[in-house]
């Protein structure tokens, strides 16, 4: 028999709930005690002996208390946390501060990083990680494909554009940067892989510029990136070279699978 890679796997939250059961059903497979709680309060500190991994299953924002994951990262200090979040929690890094970075990873994030992290039995990230560090400690294995050569941020937002940069630089991914194109760029000296175009505040600037950053990086899949990536915005880009949308509230997350390229 397969030695587990969790020794205890403690969940906490509503496991039927059903977005979160594909995830709940796969870490069982690799545990070999399984504990189910509620809520945090009666989760037990882990052992430093033994791989011990809690995962709290978060559905809405403000679902937990302040004191509660106190509680849980004092806990943890040699165990593994991972607060696994929903798509309703995607903005919760921009307005609120209650769970540290190093500990939440987005639902859909959330199997391969927990994997990942128990196969190569990679030390836990401190709880007082910056984003940006987060995100390189994870970008590595999530990208599946050969590495990314280089990336192009398109967005009049000086302070978002710098801020994808210093993300995509902690992590060794090369970039170079726009504002919105007018058509009159020079050819670029680099091919890029991946163009990142905000798409806020849409309107025909914004279309026009998609347009020209498909002739000037013509081998490159395009991604939006987005405040409220809606339906209606959706319909706006169907016939745009416009792979899909990211939306910037959770761009962290977001962009580890949008970095990804097939092998």
């Amino acid at each position: 028999m397969t030695r587990p890679f969790i020794n205890t796997l403690s969940i906490v939250g509503d496991v039927r709930h059903r977005q979160f059961q594909p995830l709940c059903l796969e870490l069982a497979q690799h545990a070999g005690t399984v504990h189910h709680f509620e809520t945090p309060d009666h989760v037990e500190t882990p052992s430093e002996q033994e791989q011990t991994v809690t995962v709290v299953l978060q559905a809405w924002s403000d679902q937990y208390s302040r004191s509660q994951i106190s509680r849980l990262a004092g806990l943890h200090i040699f165990g593994r946390l991972y607060c696994c979040y929903g798509p309703a929690c995607e903005s919760d890094a921009r307005n609120r501060d209650l769970w540290p970075d190093a500990v939440r990873v987005s639902l859909r994030l959330a199997r391969e990083t927990i994997l990942a992290d128990l196969r190569e039995r990679k030390e836990t990230l401190p709880l007082t990680a910056a984003a940006d560090e987060v995100f390189a400690h994870r970008v590595i294995r999530t990208l599946s494909g050969p590495p990314i050569g280089r990336v192009a941020i398109i967005t009049p937002d000086a302070a978002l554009r710098k801020s994808l940069s210093q993300l995509l630089t902690h992590a060794g991914i090369s970039s170079v940067g726009h504002d919105l194109l007018t058509g009159t760029e020079a050819e670029p000296d680099e091919a890029v892989d991946i163009v990142l175009h905000d798409l806020d505040p849409w309107g025909a600037w914004i279309e026009r510029s998609l347009t020209h950053a498909a002739e000037l990086y013509p081998f490159a899949e395009s991604k939006g990136l987005a405040s409220m990536p809606d339906a209606g915005l959706m319909t706006e880009l169907a016939d745009l070279p416009v792979s899909e949308i990211i939306p910037k509230l959770d761009a962290v997350n977001a962009l580890l699978p949008a970095l990804t390229r097939p092998a």
